[in-house]
Order: C-alpha cells, then structure tokens, then sequence
C-alpha cells in the first residue's frame, strides 16, 4: 500500500512539472533560455514513461524513483517562485539543465531495463500462441484448461502488461498515451533543433496513433481485441525503448544509426502487410455489428480517430501504389478518400448534426467504416492474384455505393448551401469546354467506355457467380460442430474455431447484400454501354448543345425567375461536374466512373428541361426586372495609360508633421510610437508617406518595413525585415534564434526606423522585441494597429472633416471621370461624403461606385450610405465594399475575388497576376489585342474603382506591384470560399483535410514549408493549387510529390516556394492540362525533354538559387506552341543542345516574354531569334562561340523582332571584340550591363525608347557629349534613365536633349563631375536621384533644382546620398 501511495506521489510530482513546463515553453516559441526547459520537458516525459511500464511489470525503478521524486520537488518549488517573477529565465534554465543532467545519468540503466523487459515479453508472447494453440490436460483428468482459469494460475508478463487492476483505469493505455506524449515532445524539439530526428521518429509517431485508434474503435465498440492488444503490447514496449535511445543517444552516431534502422522494422511491424497482422485488424472489423455504438460525443470522436487514421493509410497507397493496383482500383482509392474525409467531417467536426440523424443511416455510417477499414487493410496484400484484384476493386465499389445513400442521407437531412448563389463562371464557356472533352473523348482510337465496360460485365458475371456457388462450411476440424465444441471445450482453441466460422458466414451475408446492386450495375450501365457503343457520349453531347442554345438565347429571361440565379448556378455545377468525369474517363477509368457517366448525363438532361421551362415565360415580364441603380451608366476606362485614382488623395499635413516630427526629433532613446485607429482609417497610408519622406529617409541609417496582419509566424517576421536590410542575403537556411540574433547584430550601433504594419496582439511585438537593440542612437519603431493600448506612445489618427471628405470624393471622381458631373451630383456627393464618417477608404471605394452611375444610381446610393452611418464605421465600410463588388462585371468579379489567394496586406507582381488571370481564363478575348495588355487594362479598372492600391510603379510609371486593404482581403476570401470559388488555407490545423461536402475548385495554402511537406491534397476536382511562404528556398526539406498525380486536373499549379531538390518530379508530367507552371529548385539536371507533354503550358517560370546554367532542348522549347513566358531566375537558360535544322522547326508565334536566355555569337543566333517573331520582353546573355571567335565585327540582329518593347543585353561575356547592333525602333526600354560606350551609336537612333538603363561600363571612355556627332542624340521620348557605376568624367549637352525626361537616377557614378546643363531647362523633370557620387556631381544637382525653380518647377525632388570626396589622381595606393 505504502509502495502505491510514493509511486502515486512521484506520479503527480512529475505530471505538474511538465504541465508547468507546457505553459512555459510553447510549441514553435524557442529562445535560448526555452532550450534547457524544452530538453527537461522530453527528458521527464521519457522517464515518466519508463516508470509506468516497470511499475505495471511489478519492477521498481531503483535509484531512479529516488532521484526523480527528490529534485522533481525541487525543481517544482522553482518553477512556483518563476511564475511569481522571483526567479530569472536564466536561472530556471540552469535549474533545469541541472535536473536534466541527473536524469541523463540513468540512461544506460534504462536503456537495460528496457532490453530485459522486451526478452522476456517475446517469451511470453511465444508462450502464449503455444497456450492458446494446443491442449493442456490436468494429471488424471481430460478436461481443456480455458484461458481465463490458466492465466489466473500462470500469469505471464504479457498478461501482466495488458490486465488492468482497476475497472476505473487502464494502465497500459497510460503508458501507451504517455509514449505518444514522449514522441511528440521530441518532435517539437526536433521542429527547432533537429531536423534528422523529427524525420526518424514522425513516422513512428503516425504509425502508434494508428494502432492506438484502432484499439480504442474496437474497445468502443464492445469487441475483443486480445490478439490486437498482444500486438500492440510487443510494439508499444519496442517503441518506448527506441524513443529512449533515440533522446538520449542522439549524438552517438553508431547508436542512432542501429536505432534508425529498427525504428523501420517496428513501423513495419504496425503495418498490415504482414498477414497474422492484417487478419487481426480484419477480424476484429468483421466481427463488428452494423450498428456502431457512437451514442456519446466521446465514441463519435473515437470513430472519427480510427477514420482519420485509415485516410493515413489511403494516402500512403495514392502517393505510392503496388505493383497490381489496376487503373480502376486507383481511381476508386481517390474516390474513397474524399467519402472518408465526409464521414469524418461529420464525426469530429458535425457530431450534433450526426446526433439528429435517423437509426437507419447512422447504422449504415456504422458498417460503411468497417467496411473501409476491411477493404484498406486488404490492400496491404503482396503478389494478388488478378482475379483477387478485381475482387477488391468490385468490394470497394459497393463501398462506395453505399458511402454515396449515406451522404445523400445526410444532404437531405442537412442541405447544402449553394456555393454558387452569384456565379462568376462563364456557363457559356463552360460547355464549350464540356463539349471539346467529349469530343476529345469520341475522337479516342478505342472507344475506352466500350472497352471498360465489355471487359466490366465478364468480370461481374464471374464474381456474382462465385459469390452464388460460395457455401460456408460449418464444421470443425476435430468433426464437431463449431458451436458445440464450444459449448462442451471451452478453450481458446475451440472458440477461436466457432468465431472463424462465425467470421465466414458474415463475409458471405456481406458479399450477398451487394449482389442487388452490382446486378442492377450490371444490367442498366455496363451492358447498356455494350449495346449501344457511343450512343450515350452522342446523346449528352446533343443534350449539351441543346442547352447551350437555350441559354444563350435566353440569357436575360432567367433574371425573373424566384432565385435569379438558380439556373445558371445550377448549370455551371452539373457543368463542373460533367468536366470532371469526362476527365476521370480519359484517364483512369472505373466502375465508379462509368456509374457518374451516366448519372451526369441524366442530371444534363433534367437541366436542359428546366432551361425549356424558362423559356416559355413571356418575354413581357423580363423588361419588369431591371437593377435598382438602372438608367445610363458610364463605362470606367480600363486603359493602362491614363491617370490612375491612386494619385487622387488628401493629405493631412498636421497629422503627417507630427509623426515626422515624433521620429526625427526627441529622445535619444529607442521610442516607441504606435499610430492606432480602426480599420480603413488610413494607418498604412501615412506610415507609408512618413516612410518614404525623404527627411526621413536620410535621418535612418537601416529601413525596414513588416507586414504583420492577423495571422502571422515569427520566422516569417524576422525574415521580412532582414529582407528589407539586406536583399541579397540568403537567411532561410538559418533557424529562429540564429535569425533573431542575426537582426539583433545588424541593427546594433545603428541608428534604424522599422515599422510594424497591422499589429493585431501585443504577442507579435513580444516575439520580435529582443532583437531591438535599445541604444541612445535615436533609433525608432513606428506601429501601426487597431488597438489603443497596445505598446509605445499612442498616437490617435483622426478621421477627415466635412470638407476633407468631400475634397477627396472630387478628386478621386474627376481622375475617374474628366467631363465632370452635374449640380445635383456634386450636391448627392457632398451628402454622401459627410455620412461616410471621416473613413478614407469608404470615401475611395463609394467614389468608384458613383463613377459607373447616373444621377439615379447616385440617390439610391446616398440612400444606402445613409442607412448604415450609424452602424459603425467599420461595419458601413464592409457594407460598402460588397456594394462595389455587387457593381463590378462579372470578369472583374472573378479578378477581384482571387485577390484572396494571396497574403493579407501583401504586394503582389502585376505581371504574374495577369499570367494567372489568362491562365484561369479571367481574360476575354478582344480581337488581335494580346491578352496580356487586356489583363492590363483589368487592373487599372480595378484600381480607378479604388478596390486595388497600386504599390510600386515601374521606371516608365506602368504599375509593378499592387494590393488590396485587409477589410477587401476578408471580403475576398468570405465570398470566394462561399461561391466555391476559392479555398483558402492558413498554417497546419488539419492542413488540407477537407471535411466539407464540396471540393474547392481552386486552392491557396499560406503555411511554411515544413507543414506544406506534411499536407495530404486530396482534390480530384481542383483546378489550381498556389502554395506561398515567406520562408523559401529551404535546402534541406524535400517534398514527396507523389500526390501530384492526384491532381490531374490542375491548369494552375504554383510551387514557387518549396523546393523540388535537384530534378523535377516525374508526376509533374501527368498533369497534360497545365497552363501556368511555377517552380524552384537546384535544378542541376536541366529541364527534362519531358515538359514538351506540358502541351498547354503558356506560362512557365522557375526559381532556382545556385546561379546554375539550365539546359533546354531546342526541340523541346519549340514543340511548346502555347508558350507564352518562360523565365528562369538565378541563371541562364541555355537552349543550344538541338539538332542543327532550325530552318524547318517550329516557330513559336505566341511566346511573349523569355528570360535570361544564353546567345552564343553567330549566324545561329539570329535564326534562334527567329523563332520568337512576336516576343515583347527579351532578356538574354551574349556568349562568345567558335564561329565568332575568329577577328572582325560580330553582328546581334534583332530589328525584325517588331514587337518586342524591353529589351535586356548582359554583355559581359563579349567586351573583347566590336559588336554592332541591330535594334529593332519600336524598342520602348533598354537594359545594358557591362556594355562598351560603342553602343550609344545604336541607342541614340530609337525614337520610342523611354527607359534606358547603363550599368557597369566594360570600357575606359571618359566623355558623353551628347552634341558632338554628326547626328545629336536627343532621346525624344525617354522618361526614365539610370546610369551606374560609370567610368565617365564628363557630361555634356544643351538645349532640347531629354524633351521628355522625368526621373534621373545615378548611382557609383564616382568620376562624373557634373551633369548636363540641358537638364536645367527641361520642364518634364521630377526627380534626380544620386547615390555614391562626387561632391561636386552634387553640387551640379543642386544647382538643376534651382533652375527648375527658377523656370517655376517648384516640385523637383532631389536626393541626395553617400557623397564622396574627388579621389587624387596620384595617389600611389597606399
């Protein structure tokens, strides 16, 4: 008794340090005083689960008790004194360093005890088959011992692992919990300190949860699982004592290599793949009653369990399956997954749903899960025979049978809400595309529905056969009948017979419940198909046709309908739907498959008649329907050249004085000011004014600026800002404490201005606040949030007047609309602005409604606004954005909406977003005008509705990047995920396990990259999968993309930020519909000839980081006929490895944009430009070659490229030898690196060129005159020009050179002496911009912006930064 109450004590000690330790030490929130706290909390776990197993084996842990119970005391005081802020973390970590070190010395003697333990339970369990396989007679007697009386008498220490002492405990179960407790611990810690340890024991961890679900299923369930907890009791023990020696022999690298490889053969172990361990999980299953006992939440959730863990199993099957898995069979696996992932939606997440369900269907949820379970497990066989194959695949398809009556139940019971009330699909285009499938699917040289489904019916015919010829036989061995040996031996042996008998009999009832099904099957699909070869593909595709006429016929009278929307929402989903299977057909086939076929092609059919319905109504009545903001509307211009609304703005002088006032004056100290205000107020605008103010600018040494928002990642955080610092250094390889000390280092002696955008929780300042140095430099933070008391001196932003609001209002309209606006609309508008509550951003977004709208649309506008002034100001902004979104077409509907797929308050590349937005099909075609400029003019649409904000601009003023505020991100992803249009997921709660009733038709995954790793996509209808992070290009975590091929129907696929290592993934071949394809990688092998099956692919792009040289085949590129952009970042591109008969190769008419390609000098080079007739944006590499390297003038033609309009040349590789140019004149921007001054003769006659940029200068010329030459060189239209690290001393030109020039900047120009006069008079001027320069180059700047104000150009900026002195011309070095 004595010995139970100190092992109870030691017990309760050792559970309240690591719940203290819990708290103290979060998961992914390591510093370095966590460590030792962190190590201590594994360490304690490990000896907690040693304990409990000697303990429940009748052993005494020895010293170890002692020494635990005696310092756990200790340390637990400790712990009570850090929580009271009476001891330092430096302290606690020492304290626990030391408490750990104690437990570290009885290693050795529990990795012994563990190995004594483990012999003799393998003795027991030999024993114990012995026992329960043969007969023991007592002396004189001829009577069977039974189990129960031979274990009483000879109880064997396997026995003794599993008895429980107590009906109200368990203590194998606490030991198994607590082993699990003792991997996930180490996990976490592997998380931030080893990752080759987190990868050796993860698996292990999945594979005991797997096994713990099973156990806990059938104990549910009321069933024996005696065979199952032997099995679990061997691999439990094996478990504990290779986690042991895994933890505390982590640096033995002789240990950790024989612990690597018998970790492995304990997963095997857990695995049903070995047959006596596959029969006991199907024994146990079969066993198992139809009505599942799930009447409380706690059973429902431990069915949920045992669900998820079979999706585990099915996963590994999809991302590697056998040899003899047939194409039918994989295809149902899929199928398979997404019910399971239903069913357990409904167990975990639905379980009061579930607790309304009738009897009836909560019985077939029941047997549908054991079904699953018998059918996965039977899956784990090796060498199945074909007709077994089939066998399986036949059962799978009744499985899914029935999970297909138990959902439908449940939709009835619980109906789905329509994710597409306001569709912004195309239904028209749709079809279209359902129609090019089929035809696709008519034009295959065998008819694969014909040929799956002759072969279909002589496989079913065979197994309905069998399963009618099949009989039980119920006799024993021994001549008896099962049940009455059991009734007169009651011995393990005889019952073990009558359960097998008893297991039989239920296949058989089971195989025979199917047979209705699969005759009907049979009857009305299989040999319908065999009669009637292509007669159904002809009827759906007539059906489709017909649809089609009547839509587009009709395509305003389904407004007048009761739900206006119905039709169309429900033709795009039977479309949706249609595609989907159409695909399945052409790729892998299955009895499911056809069964869809079919099924879709009467949904066409009950479509097509609804559409007939809606015709019949008189036309009269759709004239009676009309918006309530009807009457002329006005088109917003779309152009890209016109001014864009974002220049309209009110700036709030006082308010933007102040702040540069609080962080170029005061305190010497770090201060801390926080800019707080509610949503839409106008924070981020004028931290990014303030930011950017050049007073500011030249008062900090280091600028950093951080997007924070609602969800956010430490890592994340520190890699933004020293992104800012530093932009060339990689710092993704380093873990969070190296990174915070990293930031820490660089900012130290420096006086820094970072700001903290969108801080929703004093938690993100405390993760980032001990890298801050606090040193008397006058360094500043500046935050901005939503929270008034959150950290610093809070500064209150205050909303616009009466007047501010409506100045803002007009400006925004007059850039939206130039021919202004009536009296009664200037009057609407001022009442509109005043009700709009001083709130900036409800003052742009109403400013774009108004400017689409007459005078009408204005007044039930104002009426609106008015309604919600008193809502709120937040509230009354979201109201207003889905009023603007309700305005939009619906092409902008669709642009707007996948703004959700990108990171809240993050800058996103015009460019790339247009890419996607063609590949998606966002784009309407208009005539020879290439999509890309279409896609252009979208954005600016967007952005003169003030829904988008333009970030950065591009040299000649195009937009480069744009965002949306966080209030229209919200907005984005709500109705986006409610329209079915989007999903968005963030960080690795259950990453990816989609238990809702729909599939998402695109994808967005926001999570690092270790969590995207160990996500399981599982989306047979997904369209587009886009994974983002922030912390990229991680070397040493490589993703299995096995589950790629899942995906077949993927046209968007961007893995930009997880690394494919150093090959692409075969799968990535499979997905033939691809448009737009975006990956990194250290792609050392080339880009494989593999990609030419990527025959849609239009844009491409591929990061890599190893400044590699990438091979391409010319013949691969050129069979590429849709390509449109291919570009590759970090290195050259090299297309030369081809035949030599480029004259009869393809041409690529619609590639657009190519980078960095390498040229080699010569005759080929020319004829591989003349493969891309129509490229606009080219940026290549000139290389010397053999046939140039001979003396004389290389020639680089590229005139007749007469739309190309940017143009980069690195010339590095060839400064040795004269070149002459060849430029086409329609070139509009010009990049040249390490060029020879020789070339001004070429650039000097483009009459279009408007940005020129001249970096390093390969040659020693000292002079630019710009007026001494036969022909001067005027640059007409030239806005933008950037000249570094020249070697020019002297400038020269007057009068009307650079008529049109707007921005100069110079930078490590450190021998020019002063710049051109000409630029004094030139009245198109805004910015000169030097860095790294003379003094006297300066001076030469500040005298230009006198002129200019001299001329009344008052708006010049200068900056002015890093000037040096003139070096002495003979100084001899040192």
């Amino acid at each position: 008794m004595y010995k139970r109450t100190w092992q109870m004590e030691l017990m309760t000690c050792i559970d309240s340090i690591l719940d203290k330790l819990r708290l103290l030490v979060p998961q992914g929130d390591l510093c370095k005083y966590d460590r030792a706290s962190n190590e201590l909390k594994v360490e304690l776990g490990l000896v907690k689960t040693f304990l409990l197993c000697q303990w429940k084996l009748g052993y005494s842990g020895g010293g170890l008790e002692l020494s635990a119970h005696e310092y756990g005391q200790q340390f637990y005081s400790l712990l009570l004194v850090f929580e009271d802020d009476g001891l330092s973390p430096s302290d606690l970590a020492g304290s626990a360093s030391t408490f750990g070190g104690i437990l570290k010395s009885f290693k050795q003697e529990i990795r012994k005890s563990y190995v004594d333990i483990s012999d003799s339970l393998a003795k027991s369990v030999s024993e114990s088959r012995i026992r329960f396989n043969t007969t023991d007679f007592e002396k004189g007697g001829s009577i069977f011992l039974d189990g129960e009386s031979y274990g009483k008498r000879y109880p064997s220490m396997l026995d003794r692992l599993l008895a429980s002492s107590s009906s109200l405990t368990d203590e194998f179960m606490d030991f198994f919990h607590s082993l699990l407790e003792n991997l996930l611990d180490i996990l976490n810690w592997g998380e931030a300190y080893d990752s080759e340890l987190e990868k050796l024991l993860e698996p292990l961890q999945e594979k005991l949860v797997f096994l713990k679900n099973s156990i806990l299923f059938a104990r549910s369930q009321g069933k024996q699982e005696r065979k199952l907890m032997e099995h679990c009791g061997v691999v439990a023990l094996s478990a504990a004592h290779l986690c042991q020696s895994c933890w505390f022999f982590r640096d033995d690298n002789e240990v950790f290599v024989e612990i690597s490889s018998k970790i492995d053969e304990v997963k095997d172990q857990i695995k049903p793949v070995v047959e006596p361990v596959r029969l006991a999980y199907i024994s146990t299953l079969e066993s198992m009653s139809s009505s599942l006992g799930m009447s409380t939440k706690a059973n429902m959730s431990i069915v949920g369990g045992f669900v998820g863990s079979l999706l585990g199993n099915l996963w590994e099957f999809l991302v590697k399956c056998p040899a003899w898995f047939t194409s039918s069979l994989k295809h149902q696996i899929r199928i398979l997954y997404e019910g399971l992932q239903f069913l357990r939606g409904i167990l975990m997440k639905q379980q009061d749903d579930f607790d309304g369900l009738p009897g009836g269907i909560k019985d077939r949820f029941g047997a549908v899960v054991s079904d699953a379970g018998i059918v996965i497990f039977s899956l784990y066989q090796d060498n199945v025979r074909e007709a077994s194959a089939v066998e399986i695949d036949l059962k799978l398809f009744c499985l899914l049978e029935k999970i297909k009556l138990v959902k439908a139940e449940i939709e009835k019971k619980y109906p789905v809400a329509s994710r597409s009330k306001f569709p912004t699909t195309n239904a028209l285009e749709l079809i279209d595309l359902v129609l090019e499938k089929l035809k696709e699917l008519e034009s295959c040289e065998v008819d694969p529905i014909f040929s799956f489904a002759k072969d279909g019916v002589d496989c079913l015919n065979s197994y309905l056969n069998k399963i009618q010829c099949t009989r039980v036989d119920r006799s024993s061995p021994t001549g008896f009948p099962g049940q009455e040996l059991a009734k007169v031996y009651k011995t393990p042996w005889a019952i073990d017979v009558e359960r097998q008998i008893r297991l039989e009999k239920l296949q058989h009832q089971k195989m025979q419940a199917d047979v209705p099904f699969l005759t009907s099957f049979l009857e009305n699909n299989l040999e319908q198909h065999i009669m009637n070869e292509k007669h159904q593909l002809q009827t759906m595709k007539d059906d489709l046709v017909s649809l089609r006429s009547l839509l587009e016929g009709n395509g305003e009278q389904h407004n007048h309908q009761e739900d206006p929307h119905a039709l169309w929402s429900r033709v795009i989903e039977v479309a949706f739907k249609a595609e989907f299977v159409i695909e399945s057909l052409l790729e892998d086939i299955s009895f499911y498959s056809l069964m869809l076929f079919d099924d879709i092609a009467q949904e066409i059919k009950l479509v097509e008649s609804l559409a007939q319905e809606a015709t019949k109504i008189p036309r009269h009545m759709t004239s009676q329907v009309k918006s309530k903001t009807s009457g002329a509307s006005y088109q917003v211009s779309s152009s890209s050249s016109i001014p864009t609304v974002d220049k309209a703005e009110v700036v709030l002088q006082d308010v933007e004085q102040a702040m540069i006032d609080k962080l170029i004056k005061g305190l010497e100290q770090l201060d801390i000011i926080s800019v707080v205000g509610v949503a839409g107020l106008g924070k981020t605008f004028l931290a990014q004014r303030v930011y950017r103010d050049p007073r500011v600018t030249s008062h900090f040494h280091i600028q950093a600026w951080c997007c924070i928002s609602q969800t956010y990642c430490k890592r994340d955080l520190l890699l933004q800002i020293l992104a800012c610092i530093d932009q060339k250094t990689q710092f993704s390889e380093k873990d969070d404490y190296q990174l915070a000390l990293e930031l820490r280092q660089r900012l130290l002696k420096q006086k820094f201005l970072i700001v903290l955008d969108d801080v929703w929780d004093i938690k993100a300042w405390n993760a980032l606040k001990s890298s801050f140095p606090e040193k008397n430099n006058g360094s500043r933070i500046l935050l901005t949030s939503r929270l008034t008391d959150i950290i610093g001196t809070p500064y209150h932003l205050r909303t616009l007047d009466e007047s501010e609001s409506y100045e803002l209002l007009q400006k925004k309209l007059a850039v939206i609309r130039e021919e202004g606006y009536s009296e009664e609309q200037n009057f609407l508008g001022w009442k509109i602005a005043k009700t709009c509550n001083g709130m900036p951003l409800s003052i742009a977004i109403i400013s774009g409604i108004l400017a689409t709208l007459d005078q009408a649309g204005w007044e039930e506008v104002a009426k609106m606004v008015s309604l919600t002034a008193m809502v709120g100001a937040t509230e009354q902004c979201s109201s207003i954005l889905e009023l603007s979104y309700g305005h939009l077409p619906d092409h902008l509907k669709q642009c707007i909406l996948y703004f959700g797929a990108f990171r809240e308050d993050s800058e996103i590349c015009v460019r790339r977003l247009t890419w996607l937005w063609i590949a998606e099909g966002f784009v309407q075609k208009s005539g020879s005008e290439c999509p890309e400029k279409i896609a252009e003019g979208y954005i600016m649409a967007l952005i003169n509705r003030s829904l988008v904000m333009v970030g950065q601009r591009r040299c000649a003023g195009e937009v480069k990047t744009c965002r949306i505020h966080d209030l229209l991100h919200v907005f984005c992803v709500k109705i986006a995920k409610k329209q079915n249009f989007l999903q968005l997921v963030r960080g690795y709660d259950e990453d990816l396990t989609f238990d809702e009733p729909y599939n998402p038709r695109r994808l967005s995954i926001q999570a690092q990259p270790k969590h995207f790793i160990k996500s399981r996509i599982i989306c047979p209808q997904i369209r587009s999968l886009l994974y983002s992070s922030r912390d990229f290009g991680v070397r040493q975590l490589r993703c299995n993309f096995g589950f790629i091929f899942l995906l077949k129907l993927l046209i968007v696929l961007d893995l930009e930020n997880i690394s494919l290592g150093s090959d692409f993934p075969r799968e990535l071949w499979s997905l033939v519909q691809l448009r737009y394809l975006a990956v990194l990688g250290w792609l050392k092998n080339g880009i494989p000839s593999s990609l030419e099956k990527l025959s849609n692919l239009e844009t491409f792009l591929v990061r890599t980081k190893d400044n590699v040289g990438l091979f391409l085949l010319q013949d691969t590129l050129l069979k590429m006929q849709k390509l449109r952009h291919l570009h590759v970042y970090g290195a050259l591109i090299d297309i030369t490895l081809a035949n030599d008969n480029l004259e009869s190769s393809s041409i690529l008419n619609n590639l657009d944009s190519f980078s960095t390609m390498k040229l080699y000098l010569g005759q080929s080079m020319e004829k591989i430009i003349r493969k891309f007739p129509n490229i606009r944006r080219l940026k290549c590499c000139l290389l010397q070659s053999e046939e140039s390297s001979c003396d004389g003038t290389r020639i680089v033609a590229m005139d007749f490229l007469n739309q190309l309009e940017s143009l980069k040349l690195l010339l590095g590789k060839v400064t040795a030898h004269p070149i002459e140019y060849h430029l086409p004149s329609n070139l509009k921007k010009l990049t040249l690196e390490d060029f020879s001054w020789s070339i001004m003769s070429t650039i000097r006659k483009l009459p279009n060129l408007e940005v020129l940029k001249l970096l390093r200068q390969a040659d020693g010329v000292k002079e630019w005159d710009m007026e001494g030459k036969e022909e001067k060189e005027i640059f007409p239209k030239l806005k933008f020009l950037k000249l570094k690290d020249l070697s020019i001393v002297k400038w020269m030109g007057s009068g009307d050179h650079f008529p049109s020039l707007e921005r100069l900047i110079m930078e490590g120009c450190a021998e020019l002496e002063e710049l051109p006069s000409c630029l004094g008079e030139s009245q198109t001027l805004q910015l000169i911009e030097v860095r790294r320069c003379l003094f006297s180059t300066g001076d030469s700047v500040r005298e230009i912006m006198q002129q200019q104000r001299d001329y009344g150009n008052p708006d010049l900026k200068i900056l002015i930064s890093e000037e040096i002195e003139e070096s002495d011309g003979d100084s001899d070095g040192w």
